[in-house]
């Protein structure tokens, strides 16, 4: 009889000894926010442990129709147990749990936790400015594009390839949709793309566009600006752009061209002898360089000159 009642009394602390403790969830922490659709859960490993049941759920009942995740983990033996689920709906909020099993019995489940996943990121936006193939276009200018639901910040990229593998814009920082286009080079042809971005990670690019930039403005040479006493007849000078074909050349008495006494679209040459005009008057002039493709733009400030006056009559 009391080597029965011995055996009875190990046979129940094995039991004892071999029923797992019940699991403490770790990550993620209860009421965490802004949690990764493939978010990874943890655990500290309990003793006597073979494996453990992780599930999700959408409600805290866990009914059957609610579980969205039911898994067995093997214990593995390591200190700390993870799991990465598929991925989850953005701003969701879930409830996890777990319990652990042996060869012979199973744990209670764990204290019930909850996490809210990410929200989605933003869709791609459109680029508006400049149009597709668009040319001359003025180191002064800058790109655009539609804004985006849920977007935080938007990221530009320039480059002169399609790889966009060295670019000569890279702004991610942006939080407007417009991006100046700065440190580009005159007459050359430019790909651009532009992504959305927030907390919960960046839209796919846009589809790259392309623009051809202006060519560079001619330097004026002669006459001098704000010279006096010239000819009613001067000599106009400017230096030669190595990818223009033609030349305008626009002189007016007005600072500002609204009128024009003389407009020629067809110079090849840089060298423009222009008048007679009126004697003691001052003339304002500028040139910009053209191709078949581009052109530049004329002066920020033009040149002027002032003719010489009459000779007193006799």
């Amino acid at each position: 009889m009391l080597g029965m009642l011995l055996g009875l009394i190990v046979s129940a602390r094995t039991l004892a000894q071999t029923i797992p403790e019940t699991p403490l969830p770790s990550l993620p922490s209860n009421a965490a926010i802004n949690q990764s659709v493939n978010v990874t859960f943890s655990w500290a490993a309990t003793a006597h442990a073979v494996k453990y049941r992780l599930q999700v759920a959408s409600v805290t009942s866990f009914s059957d129709s609610s579980v969205i995740l039911d898994t067995a983990i093997a214990d593995n033996g390591l200190l700390t147990i993870t799991f990465t689920s598929d991925s989850l709906k953005y701003s969701t909020k879930y409830y996890w749990r777990l319990n652990a099993s042996s060869a012979d019995s199973t744990s209670a489940w764990s204290t019930v936790y909850n996490f809210t996943t990410v929200i989605a990121p933003p869709a791609t936006p459109v680029e508006t400015l400049p149009l597709p193939y668009a040319h001359s276009i003025a180191l002064s200018s800058s790109a655009k594009w539609n804004a985006v639901a849920n977007a935080t910040t938007y990221q530009v990229q320039v480059d002169t390839s399609t790889l966009f593998a060295a670019p000569a814009i890279n702004d991610s920082t942006l939080t407007t949709t417009t991006k100046v286009l700065s440190l580009l080079l005159n007459y050359k042809r430019y790909y651009w793309r532009v992504r959305a971005k927030n907390i919960g990670g960046a839209s796919v690019w846009s589809s790259a566009q392309t623009f051809l930039t202006e060519l560079s403005q001619p330097t004026l040479l002669a006459p001098a600006s704000a010279t006096v006493n010239q000819s009613i007849s001067p000599v106009l000078k400017w230096n030669a752009n190595a990818n223009a074909l033609l030349y305008s050349l626009q002189v007016s008495t007005s600072s500002t061209f609204a009128t024009l006494v003389l407009s020629d679209s067809l110079i090849t040459d840089t060298v423009r002898t222009i008048g007679p005009f009126n004697n003691s008057t001052t003339y304002y002039w500028h040139v910009l360089a053209k191709n078949d493709s581009c052109t530049s733009q004329y002066q920020t400030t033009a040149f002027s000159f002032t003719t010489i006056a009459a000779a007193p009559a006799n």
